[in-house]
């Protein structure tokens, strides 16, 4: 028997299924270091999308800046463009469309790894808000 750990992706992935309710589907990654955490499928028009989530400690961002791998943000240009970026704070959901743009960003070196800013001031703010977005992606046939 394999025992099933239950960590914050999966509780995301938990919560956001029974936000978004039957229209999509939403399948998680297997590999720990995958460069994104979901897919997530519109079972009406097959409009898919994914979703690199970032669990956070704390209630809510007290920085300019949030943080994005440098090799994750170049991969997901490459491989996975219709990505939206998400750090869950405690009592705030921050969020972003991935944009080519970061690419051209400043460089910083967090724990000994090379980071993309993303300013604050530019990312979406809260969960019934990315919520609304997706519900958008349902209302069309393409």
């Amino acid at each position: 028997m394999s025992s099933i750990i239950i960590d914050s992706e999966e509780v995301f992935k938990i919560q956001l299924l029974e936000d978004i309710g039957e229209r999509f589907m939403v399948f998680k990654s297997n590999h720990k270091y995958s460069v994104v955490d979901f897919i997530c499928i519109n079972k009406n028009n097959l409009r898919n999308f994914h979703i690199e989530h970032k669990k956070r400690r704390g209630k809510k961002c007290s920085f300019k800046t949030l943080y994005i791998g440098f090799d994750k943000v170049n991969k997901v240009e490459e491989y996975f463009k219709e990505t939206y970026y998400i750090w869950d704070y405690d009592n705030e959901l921050y969020w972003v469309k991935h944009k080519k743009e970061f690419l051209e960003r400043d460089i910083s070196w967090v724990n000994g790894s090379r980071v993309y800013n993303i300013f604050v001031s530019e990312v979406n703010t809260g969960y019934d808000n990315f919520i609304q977005l997706i519900n958008s992606f349902s209302n069309d046939r393409f």
